[in-house]
């Protein structure tokens, strides 16, 4: 969060969700506190959402050929000011 409209480019990063490989079977997920998902996109701000618990909407599809796999939509909460902890 940026203090100005002019300095967010030098406003702290906060990496919601990282890119990983498809798990065997695709549609398990990984546990709570581990934020690598296979092909992650979207990251939509769920309405509700304050400063302190930012609510992140994330998509996942699995596009590989004939897996048949999950499409699903995985919320993650977030504080950006403390991503080490939980909101």
């Amino acid at each position: 969060m940026a203090h100005h409209p002019t300095s967010l480019g030098a406003a702290p990063v906060t990496t919601v969700v990282r890119h990983d490989e498809w798990p065997e079977p695709a549609e398990s997920l990984p546990p709570p506190y581990d934020n690598r998902l296979a092909q992650p996109y979207g990251g939509y701000i769920s309405p509700g959402s304050t400063i302190d618990e930012l609510r992140i909407f994330v998509s996942q599809w699995d596009t590989r050929a004939r897996q048949n796999g999950p499409y699903r939509v995985i919320q993650f909460a977030v504080n950006p000011f403390k991503p080490w902890s939980d909101p």
